[in-house]
């Protein structure tokens, strides 16, 4: 599963969404894709096919039988489980800064993102009694987590060599192998 937040939805944005998770699954036999028949997703999905085309990779559509309800019930459960973790975490930051968060604010999205990562590496499917990391990896996910929203100290390798290379912020994510941090400026 992966969660992007997008400002713009239109088919070249979801087509390279597209082409860049099958390339992060490191699969390079045919790979089917299912989806609905929105016009801006089939639009992109087209084009992500021929983005895999052009590098090389198969990407199998099959005309007639990728609408059907069958092959996207599992999507969509999917995606209402990544909303309704995403809904958990900023119901979890709220209280813990008690205050409400905007619809529109850019943590909204983040947490979404994080609810996809989350779930990824930590649910387990009541289909094949494993995790979808495990699935793509071959091993559990072992790394360290912080909370989402967690003060946190971070790094800065861009800093001058004589200011302090430590800056805070708020862990929201991580993203591969980058631990993804925001200022904190959020006022009450």
């Amino acid at each position: 599963m992966s969660v992007e937040p997008l400002r713009n939805k239109n088919a070249g944005v979801i087509g390279a969404i597209i082409a860049r998770y099958l390339s992060g699954l490191s699969h390079f036999d045919v790979i089917e894709v299912a989806y609905d028949n929105e016009p801006v997703l089939a639009a992109g999905v087209m084009m992500a096919q021929s983005t895999r085309a052009s590098q090389g990779l198969p990407m199998n559509l099959q005309p007639g039988k990728m609408y059907s309800k069958g092959r996207t019930s599992l999507a969509e459960r999917s995606i209402q489980t990544a909303r309704s973790q995403g809904k958990r975490l900023i119901a979890y930051l709220e209280h813990k800064m008690d205050m409400k968060i905007p619809e529109d604010h850019a943590l909204q999205g983040w947490a979404m993102v994080h609810a996809g990562w989350l779930l990824n590496r930590y649910h387990i499917t009541s289909s094949n009694g494993i995790t979808a990391y495990m699935g793509v990896r071959g091993r559990p996910y072992k790394g360290r987590v912080c909370a989402f929203g967690e003060e946190v100290y971070a790094l800065d390798s861009l800093q001058q060599k004589y200011q302090c290379q430590w800056r805070k912020g708020c862990w929201l994510t991580k993203d591969k192998q980058i631990t993804t941090l925001w200022p904190l400026v959020i006022v009450k």
